[in-house]
């Protein structure tokens, strides 16, 4: 069978593939057990590769990533086996070779399928905001602009360097994770690398291709979608900046390592590649270096939204599995699945834009903005970077050559839509959440506590956190926690220029005061002003 090698599930497998003639691996622990450090071009020499794992579920989803694993190392001769219905339902190779005494020639030809299949691509259509929020809508209730804004998050993982870091920010129980989970349903597994908690230098210690000669370690992380689920504090981000920045592809890092027989020992880590990044925490104190790195999105916590997601829970958590059914013959979502891993097949590399759409760009940033700040730098950069998602998304309909796409004013006009929906509080570096408690309680109990002033010379009175916590409940119908409202929402509307903390005249207690509210008869319409209408 030549240089033909075998991959499957368990030892005899592998055993009676051996004795059979054929070259077979196994990894011994498992269907899901592969791992990426598994992948080496000194064991994968064989011209055609084939996963041969057992017929039950276990075996399907294991085959798939293996596969999917190989595929991104850069392997392109890849088979899939499928046992025929005779093994059983739980049946195996060995089953195949031993039991059933099949011919073992049919395994390379009757029983296998190049993998990836090829995709139909003939009823794909360009999609905008619109179609992408149909789809999204199935499973995610409410929050449309942060929605679509993680779908091209995670779409960004496939561009060569225009990977987008998004943080959720919000209060516990909002579905911070819950809509990035959701999102991530619809691409590839192999992409996708979860964390429920990470220690600050964790990613430095991640398996990965070592080279003892240099004790140089190197991390794969382009085109992988990298999700922290809950992590309370932010200082992992801080050790990340140098991948998060996207400031060399191939980022060298020394550092010391314990070892019991040497002892401290520097050891090198390169990460190489960047990922689409997603950050998510009940923690608003960010630092400013992180905030101009991410594009930061809060849950909507409306009543509507969360009497919507009840409804919603009560559907899916029915039994039967006939949600999860429905949703995977919905042909709108097997077509999105279909065209992502299209995508991701295609491997682009870049994606331009001529002068023209250059001065698009440049106009439509410009044009209504005074008083620039250093960090729209790279607010431009994440509107671009979105912009070229909708491109690949469209790969099929827009100019092309190789492995390199253009991108059009449609692109264009698709981001600039998108970030005009937050680009209020990505200027002011705080969390959607923390401004809507601005707007609607603070500056509300604000203006009704001054609005006897006598004279545009008398003093504000300032807000008590007790007089916030009455309108948060006036308004919303349950009560604000007070240690959330001073350790993270006040802190970070003062880090934003909003509010300003004084003791009050002769007293001990802590009042709150908004900034730039002008007189008396400005109050009605005192606001901040941030933000771009683009």
């Amino acid at each position: 069978f030549g240089d033909n090698l075998f991959f499957t599930e368990g030892v005899m497998d592998c055993l009676s593939l051996l004795s059979s003639g054929i070259k077979a691996v196994c990894s011994t622990g498992g269907a899901m057990t592969f791992k990426d450090e598994f992948i080496s071009s000194k064991l994968l020499s064989g011209e055609e590769l084939y996963v041969a794992y057992d017929k039950d579920e276990a075996g399907e989803k294991g085959s798939l990533k293996v596969l999917e694993k190989l595929r991104v190392a850069g392997y392109k001769k890849l088979n899939k086996i499928t046992l025929p219905d005779e093994v059983g339902p739980k049946g195996d190779v060995n089953d195949y070779i031993a039991k059933l005494k099949y011919p073992t020639d049919d395994l390379f030809t009757k029983y296998s399928k190049r993998y990836p299949e090829e995709i139909d691509i003939s009823g794909f259509k360009e999609m905008g905001i619109p179609e992408i929020n149909k789809v999204l809508s199935q499973t995610i209730v409410g929050d449309e602009d942060s929605k679509v804004l993680v779908f091209s998050t995670m779409l960004s993982a496939f561009t060569l360097n225009s990977q987008l870091n998004l943080m959720m920010l919000g209060q516990s129980s909002s579905g911070k994770t819950y809509i990035i989970f959701e999102t991530s349903k619809l691409f590839p597994d192999s992409s996708l690398v979860k964390k429920s908690h990470v220690s600050p230098t964790a990613f430095f210690h991640e398996v990965g291709e070592y080279d003892k000669d240099s004790n140089t370690t190197t991390i794969h992380f382009g085109r992988k979608i990298i999700i922290l689920s809950e992590n309370p504090t932010p200082a992992v981000l801080e050790k990340m900046r140098g991948l998060l920045s996207h400031d060399e592809k191939s980022l060298v890092s020394s550092m010391t390592d314990r070892n019991e027989r040497d002892g401290m020992r520097t050891k090198n880590v390169v990460f190489d590649g960047f990922p689409a990044f997603f950050f998510c925490s009940a923690n608003l104190k960010i630092d400013e270096q992180e905030k101009t790195r991410f594009i930061i999105l809060s849950p909507d916590v409306s009543d509507d939204k969360i009497q919507a997601g009840i409804k919603k829970y009560i559907e899916k958590a029915g039994g039967n599995n006939e949600y999860e059914k429905i949703l995977e013959h919905n042909p709108e979502r097997k077509e999105l699945k279909n065209r992502i891993l299209a995508i991701v097949q295609e491997e682009i590399e870049n994606i331009n834009y001529t002068d023209a759409e250059s001065v698009y760009i440049r106009d439509r940033f410009i044009q209504k903005k005074s008083g620039f700040q250093v960090r729209e730098q790279r607010d431009i950069q994440k509107i671009i970077s979105i912009a070229k998602t909708f491109a690949l998304l469209n790969m099929w309909f827009r100019k092309r050559d190789g492995k390199n796409i253009w991108l059009n004013t449609t692109d264009i006009d698709n981001a600039f839509t998108l970030y005009s929906k937050i680009s209020e509080t990505q200027d002011l570096g705080i969390s959607p959440y923390a401004y809507e408690i601005y707007k609607n309680i603070i500056l509300t109990a604000f203006k009704e506590k001054n609005k006897n002033r006598l004279s545009e010379d008398e003093n504000f009175t300032g807000i008590s956190y007790q007089e916030i916590q009455n309108n948060f409940k006036k308004v919303n119908g349950f009560v604000l926690d007070y240690h959330n409202l001073r350790q993270q929402i006040i802190p970070a509307l003062e880090s934003a220029n909003l509010v300003y903390k004084e003791k009050e005249l002769g007293g001990v207690k802590m009042l709150i005061y908004v900034n730039d509210c002008g007189s008396v008869n400005q109050m009605p319409t005192c606001e901040m002003v941030g933000g771009v209408d683009f």
